[in-house]
This record gives structure tokens, sequence and C-alpha cells, in this order.
């Protein structure tokens, strides 16, 4: 017997419509772990609240929270990519 788990980038509640939602619940139902990967990028989701909102809803969702992270220095993201003290 194996266990099937997926790691799913979740970044702010507006990327869960109410059909990705049954889609997690039915990935659930079926015997699957999902694990929310929070990028952390400026003006979408750089702020206390609304990380506290997104993580309420995945808790409510039993989608565990795996890590956040903050964006890389990759060319052509700059616009997204928070400061480590804004982090």
């Amino acid at each position: 017997m194996f266990r099937v788990e997926i790691a799913t980038p979740i970044n702010h509640l507006g990327e869960l419509y109410p059909d990705v939602r049954e889609a997690y619940a039915a990935l659930q139902s079926a015997g699957v772990r999902i694990y929310g990967q929070t990028m952390l990028l400026r003006g979408v989701n750089d702020d206390v609240q609304t990380l506290i909102s997104l993580h309420d809803v995945l808790r409510h969702l039993d989608i565990e929270a795996h890590y956040l992270f903050r964006c890389g220095p990759i060319r052509g993201t700059d616009h997204h990519r928070t400061s480590v003290a804004r982090g």
C-alpha cells in the first residue's frame, strides 16, 4: 500500500474557486493528502491579514500549509519580489 500526496501552489484566496475546492475535496475523498505551498508575492499576499485569511481557509479545507517562500531572483519577477525585511 502507498500514500499519494500532492503539493500545490496556493498563493491567494482568489485562486480557490468553487470548482477548485471541489477538486481538492474529490482528491481527499480518494485518500490523497494535499499540501499548500505559498509564494510570498508583493502586492498579492504580502500582508499578514491576507496570509491569515488564506491559511484559515486552507485549514478549513484540510490542506496543510507546507511552506511559505520568498520569490527567488528569477529574471522578470522583480515586480513580485518582496524584501527580506517585509517577508
